[in-house]
C-alpha cells in the first residue's frame, strides 16, 4: 500500500513509508487490532473471522488485503504525527463507513472517490436532490475553453446501513470542446460551497500525483519492478523501503495532503 504527500499546486511528490500487504499475525505488532478501544469500529475488515482464531490460539496467520493495509497505514501515520492536520485522498475502494469512521476517530479530513457502482443509494439521493433543486451548482470555463460543471449536496447519508454517517458529495464534469466529458465524484467531510468547490475538486484530482512517485521509482533510475513475493524473510520488502526512501530523496517541498 503506497502513500505520498501531494498538493494540487506543487509538482513535488513526497513518498511515505509504504505498508506491505503480506500475511499477518493477529495480535502481533504487525497487525494491531485497530479500533478495539472504540465500539463503533467493530467492523474492521475481516475482524470477526480473525477474532475466533485469536481467542483460541496464541497466534494465527491470515491473508492480507488492501483494505486491512490501509487501516494499518493510517493508524501508524496518526501514531507518528498525532497533531498534524491531514486530508486523506483515496480511491473508491475506501469510501466505506468503517474507513471513514476510522479517519474521523483520528480527526483526519478526507476526499475519497465515490463511484455509482459502490454507492447506489447515495447517487439516488444525489439525483433526487438535483431534480428537486436541493443541490448546488457552479459552471465555469478556463482560458482554454474547457467547461467545468460542479454539482454538490451537503450532509447526505453515506449509505442506507449508516444513515447517521453524513458526508458531503461532490460531482464534477469536465468537457473540452468536441470531446466526451470526463466525470468525477467524491465524498468529503469538508462543507462545500461556491467559494471552495473548485479547490476541493482540484485537491481530489491531485491524488493522481502519486503516480509520479511510482513513475520515478520505476523509470528514473530506481529500477522498481513488480514482485510476486516478499522474500523468504521479507528481504524484498526491505529493498522496497530502501528504494522508496531513495525515491523520496529525488523530491522536495512539503504539504499536508496525503494520497493513498
Amino acid at each position: 500500500m503506497g502513500a505520498a504527500v501531494v498538493h494540487p499546486d506543487q509538482s513535488a511528490v513526497i513518498p511515505l513509508a509504504p505498508e506491505p500487504i503480506s500475511k499477518q499475525l493477529i495480535g502481533s505488532e504487525a497487525d494491531p487490532e485497530v479500533g478495539s478501544e472504540d465500539e463503533e469500529l467493530t467492523d474492521f475488515p475481516c475482524r470477526y473471522t480473525d477474532r475466533y482464531h485469536w481467542e483460541n490460539s496464541n497466534q494465527w496467520l491470515i491473508n492480507d488485503c488492501e483494505s486491512r493495509a490501509i487501516w494499518r497505514l493510517v493508524t501508524k501515520l496518526h501514531r507518528e504525527h498525532p497533531r498534524l492536520k491531514i486530508v486523506v485522498l483515496a480511491d473508491g475502494l475506501h469510501s466505506n463507513a468503517p474507513f471513514i469512521k476510522l479517519l474521523k476517530r483520528y480527526r483526519m479530513s478526507f476526499i475519497i472517490v465515490a463511484r455509482p457502482s459502490n454507492h447506489e443509494h447515495l447517487f439516488e439521493l444525489f439525483v433526487t436532490a438535483d431534480e428537486t433543486g436541493e443541490s448546488h451548482r457552479l459552471v465555469c470555463w478556463d482560458q482554454a475553453g474547457v467547461k467545468y460543471t460542479y454539482i454538490w449536496v451537503n450532509q447526505q447519508p453515506l449509505n442506507q446501513a449508516d444513515p447517521d454517517l453524513k458526508i458531503n458529495f461532490l460531482w464534477c464534469e469536465i468537457q473540452a470542446s468536441g470531446e466526451k466529458p470526463a466525470i468525477f465524484s467524491w465524498v468529503t467531510d469538508w462543507e462545500i460551497n461556491d467559494s471552495n468547490v473548485q479547490n476541493k475538486a482540484r485537491a481530489g484530482h491531485s491524488r493522481w500525483q502519486i503516480e509520479d512517485t511510482f513513475n520515478s521509482l520505476k523509470n528514473r533510475g530506481c529500477q522498481l519492478e513488480h514482485n510476486y513475493g516478499h522474500g523468504k524473510k521479507h528481504l524484498a520488502t526491505v529493498f522496497l523501503f530502501l528504494t522508496n526512501a531513495g525515491g523520496a530523496g529525488r523530491s522536495n517541498g512539503t504539504d499536508r495532503l496525503f494520497s493513498l
